[in-house]
């Protein structure tokens, strides 16, 4: 896995372990087992962590939520 300080379109973004989620209501909430705190994805994080469940490029990603959000991205 490649650390960066930015993200660039051509990356690759996906899951990481160690991470509990479950749904409540139309959210997804988490819980990370290393710290052990919980993190509130909301929807839309909700469904972008559904969307990189497999390695996802960030620009298919980002295609992804502005079709499905109505948003445009700034270039």
């Amino acid at each position: 896995m490649i650390k960066s300080d930015q993200i660039l379109p051509k990356h690759i973004v996906t899951q990481s372990e160690g991470n509990i989620v479950s749904d409540m209501g139309n959210e997804k909430v988490m819980l990370n087992i290393e710290n052990g705190k919980y993190y509130n994805l909301g929807e839309i994080g909700g469904d972008i962590w559904e969307s990189i469940s497999k390695p996802t490029q960030v620009n298919e990603l980002v295609n992804h939520i502005v079709k499905k959000y109505d948003v445009q991205t700034d270039k």
